[in-house]
């Protein structure tokens, strides 16, 4: 233990000092605040009402209760030159009914909102042809109203959001910090550093130290760019109104960890099989391949949670990683399957742990190039 303390802090030391490593996290700040304080202008420009003009027609019917500014012009000329202006849309009475001028395609919302108003102005004209009011109109309608009615188990919305959204965060840092210990691995390999390293401590310890001082750096990393983009986000109210479900945070912290020993003992394996760093890309790629597939898995996770595949794969490491919380989110797994789940990734981590150090013992002092198979073998 005390090795694998001193290695870690070693490893801490190093990552602190490595301008790479700041730059990205640097990086990753600078994309996290530009992104909130970008959503949120853009949110604020899209709340803006938007802007009508019509032609021969009654503006009222359209101005009445639906979200929108209206205003007149003369001619279809004048609406045409103020939609170059800045207008959204403009709609002009035709003899075949109206057309809807944009610069460009009209937003759906604007189309929809156009569309019921024309619809009704239509409607209250026929019933006055016809000498019939609107209260005739609606006590012969039979009813037509719709109900949802959901027979199967409620989805807690923001159990679920916030589940997605602490998935993709633990998953792009996973990818980040991950990859750091490769590389790590593989510049202390190409630079014989680790021939006078492991005169002193053994592999297993060495490998561990280096894993868990990722660990640490990663973690904190992470606490640092989530608090300052907690901040941004609650400086702009970019989530006001959203419901954030705290009690999952717990689940997804057990995620990240055993998410960042997983792939990190990959990545020190897949470091420790080459000597130069423009090899690594050889190495790497099955690893990163296997990340994008856990990660689009909780994409397509979230959009349909009751899906089959879904609930299989919530059981399958390193699947489980990002689909096992989210299952539980939405009400797919009891308490005793999450845990159950978590054991799996749990165990299948230590197999992960287990093999990577057998592979990085048997090629961290092995000039050259290995590959997967031979390095399995």
């Amino acid at each position: 233990m005390k090795t694998i303390q001193i290695v870690a802090g070693q490893e801490i030391r190093a990552l602190l000092r490595s301008k790479g490593i700041m730059i990205t996290v640097v990086t990753m700040l600078v994309v996290v605040i530009a992104a909130i304080f970008g959503t949120s202008w853009y949110q604020k420009n899209q709340d803006q009402l938007p802007e009508l003009v019509v032609v021969g027609v009654d503006s009222a019917p359209f101005a009445a209760g639906n979200n929108l500014t209206v205003t007149t012009a003369p001619d279809r000329a004048a609406a045409e030159q103020q939609v170059r202006d800045g207008k959204d849309a403009a709609l002009v009475a035709t003899d075949q009914g109206f057309d809807l001028l944009a610069d460009g395609a009209p937003s759906e919302s604007l189309v929809t909102t156009v569309t019921a108003a024309v619809q009704r102005m239509a409607q209250e004209r026929a019933l006055a042809q016809l000498h019939i009011t609107e209260q005739q109109y609606s006590q012969a309608t039979p009813p037509s109203a719709i109900t949802t009615v959901n027979v199967g188990r409620d989805i807690d919305a923001a159990n679920v959001f916030t589940t997605y959204l602490g998935v993709f965060i633990m998953m792009t840092f996973i990818m980040t910090f991950a990859a750091i210990v490769g590389s790590r691995v593989t510049e202390e390999k190409s630079s014989r550093v680790i021939e006078i390293i492991l005169s002193s401590v053994r592999p297993l310890n060495f490998l561990a130290g280096k894993l868990l001082g990722s660990l640490i750096m990663g973690a904190l990393s992470t606490a640092i760019i989530i608090t300052v983009g907690a901040i941004a986000v609650q400086s702009t109210g970019l989530l006001k109104g959203t419901t954030i479900s705290y009690g999952m945070i717990p689940l997804l912290i057990v995620g990240y960890i055993l998410g960042m020993l997983f792939f990190g003992s990959l990545y020190a394996a897949a470091g420790s099989m080459v000597s130069r760093t423009e090899d690594l890309q050889s190495t790497q790629s099955p690893i990163l391949i296997l990340m994008m597939a856990t990660m689009y898995a909780a994409v397509f996770g979230s959009l349909n949670v009751s899906s089959p595949i879904v609930q299989v794969l919530a059981w399958i490491p390193p699947f489980s990683t990002t689909l096992t919380p989210i299952s539980y989110a939405a009400n797919n797994m009891s308490l005793v399957q999450l845990v159950a789940s978590y054991v799996l990734l749990a165990a299948t981590t230590g197999a992960a742990l287990w093999l990577s150090a057998r592979i990085y013992r048997g090629s961290i002092l092995h000039n050259g190039r290995k590959g997967w198979v031979s390095a399995l073998r």
